[in-house]
């Protein structure tokens, strides 16, 4: 290509080499600092991710933990409920019966559960008003102990109930037992 030609001294052009070389040399002594203190952040972000994952992992291994504790917990609550010899239930506050135990349905003489489901429990009450009773004194209290009341069979029978019950988050859960014998005992014996 071209030819230049350069009007300087010798000793102006090594002082320009010796400038040019001095300034390469600072620029790679500033790059090689900055190279080792990246090296450090790296290491130090990898060192606090490792943290993070090993806290991660042991809330996991403690999620998990709880997880099964409780799916046993309910486990055994179910089977408890289940297995009850008293009537267990929920409902919300319009009446829907959302869950009972086959001590209920049977206490109730229906032939199943999942027949009881489809009945509001306010038809079961023999004077409705006793539901709104238990409800207010539930939501009142917290909880009722021994509510007596009387649910009216399909077969129009009475059957004389106690009801213990609490009300939480519009949902009104309770256990019911049968009273119906120590009550016609105590009206005969009223006689």
């Amino acid at each position: 290509g071209r030819n230049y030609k350069i009007n300087s001294n010798p000793l102006q052009i090594l002082n320009l080499l010796l400038s040019t070389y001095e300034s390469a040399v600072h620029k790679n002594l500033e790059l090689a600092e900055n190279e080792k203190e990246l090296i450090m952040m790296n290491h130090s972000l990898e060192q606090k991710v490792g943290e993070r994952k090993k806290e991660l992992q042991d809330q996991l291994v403690q999620k998990i933990e709880a997880e099964k504790i409780l799916k046993r917990s309910e486990e055994k609550y179910r089977e408890l409920v289940d297995n009850a010899l008293a009537g267990v239930f929920i409902s919300d506050i319009r009446g829907d019966i959302l869950f009972a135990n086959d001590a209920m349905a049977s206490l109730l003489e229906y032939q199943s559960v999942e027949e009881l489901l489809s009945v509001n429990i306010r038809k079961l009450f023999k004077f409705p008003d006793d539901l709104d009773i238990l409800t207010g004194r539930s939501g009142k209290n917290g909880k009722v102990n021994e509510f007596e009341a009387e649910f009216l069979l399909e077969t129009g029978e009475t059957k004389h109930v106690i009801i213990s019950s609490s009300l939480e988050d519009d949902k009104l859960s309770g256990i019911i037992l049968d009273n119906t014998d120590r009550k016609l005992s105590a009206e005969r014996l009223s006689k």
